[in-house]
Parts: C-alpha cells; structure tokens; sequence
C-alpha cells in the first residue's frame, strides 16, 4: 500500500527511449493540492505533478 500522495506510477510510453532507459514517475499530491480520496483506487491517481527516478 502506498501512501495516500503517491498515485499511479508508470513511464513515458510515447518516448521509446526513456522507456529502454528505464526512466520512470509516480504521480504525487503536493502539500498545496486537494487530497485524493482515501478509497481512490492508485491507478486513478494522477496529477500534473509527479516524482522521475530510474531503476538499474
């Protein structure tokens, strides 16, 4: 279970290259922003604003 400001996670599937370069976000809720409902499923959680990070 994440917690409730972490929402869906994924990559850019439009851009063949970040996806071989295992360029991943995770959409978050800022400090600032409305809160998600706490039963909204995570992969309808999505925003404007999200964490970039990489696995290797």
């Amino acid at each position: 279970m994440r917690p409730i400001i972490f929402g869906d996670e994924g990559r850019w599937e439009d851009h063949a290259s970040l996806c071989a370069s295992f360029v991943f976000k995770i959409h978050i809720k800022l400090h600032d922003e409305e809160p998600w409902p706490a039963k909204m499923p995570v992969v309808a959680r999505k925003s404007n604003s999200y964490l970039v990070y990489t696995r290797h």
